[in-house]
């Protein structure tokens, strides 16, 4: 079985700079962590998972099943996991303050800078928006009619087994092989163009919703059993003033049904 990113416990983690995001190298799944399953609601066999989305990464004995707790104790970075757990809530990544609930998933990416940024598509007050907050525009290269940008989703899930729970991002490509498509971008600035991305971007954030947390039943989202395969691996810590390195975990190698 290929190793692939797996190293040795005494190696230093491999530093990967934050707004590059999660590692793309993933042409087979490198041999996984094990650790005893434990029987948890989410680990049960009685509990089936959910047929509509799942790992790619199925078979029992290439790729067992580990528990939130062991994956969070884990020291071997970077590396990958299968879990089953559900979805407990999702959050966007970053939001400016004052983000109207469609902007919730989704962000614009700058195709020539290759970062993320923020475009307010609805109007909203200037007094809950920084300066950046309401800047239509890529910081970088400055473009304002979305000549260079595309639609990416960007957020944050929690995963929760009991009482164990697991942030992990949902992003990029990784994101878009199991998520609904999310409609290309011309350059414009037009009113009108405008409302048409707002609406598409509204309508995949509910899918989004409904795909994650399940089905709306008696007010309460039915929030399914998902069989998951993550990946950790080590960033800068991008706080001002910190130094070294954190964990960041990520979710990979989905398919949706």
């Amino acid at each position: 079985m290929e190793q692939g990113l797996i190293q040795k416990p005494s190696e230093a983690p491999r530093a990967v700079d934050a707004a590059a995001g999660p590692s793309t190298y993933h042409p087979s799944m490198p041999q996984i962590i094990q650790h005893p399953v434990v029987v948890s609601s989410a680990n049960r066999d009685d509990v089936p998972s959910a047929q509509h989305l799942s790992t790619t990464y199925t078979d029992d004995l290439c790729y067992p099943v580990s528990n939130i707790a062991d994956i969070a104790a884990n020291i071997m970075v970077p590396n990958k996991f299968r879990l089953r757990a559900r979805v407990k809530a999702i959050f966007p990544r970053n939001p400016p303050t004052g983000t109207p609930p469609m902007a919730n998933y989704i962000c614009f990416f700058c195709k020539k800078c290759e970062r993320p940024y923020v475009y307010v598509l609805q109007p909203i007050s200037s007094r809950t928006l920084t300066t950046r907050d309401n800047a239509k525009t890529c910081h970088g290269c400055k473009d304002t009619i979305l000549a260079e940008a595309e639609l990416r989703y960007r957020f944050i899930a929690i995963l929760e087994q009991n009482d164990n729970s697991l942030t992990v991002l949902i992003s990029d490509r990784q994101a878009d092989e199991f998520l609904p498509p999310l409609p290309p971008l011309s350059p414009t600035n037009n009113p009108n163009d405008l409302k048409k991305i707002e609406n598409r971007t509204r309508e995949a954030n509910e899918k989004v919703e409904q795909i994650l947390l399940g089905a709306m039943m008696d007010g309460q989202r039915s929030r399914p059993v998902i069989d998951w395969t993550v990946e950790c691996y080590a960033v800068k810590n991008g706080k001002k003033g910190a130094k070294g390195e954190v964990v960041v975990y990520s979710v990979f190698g989905m398919k949706s049904s």
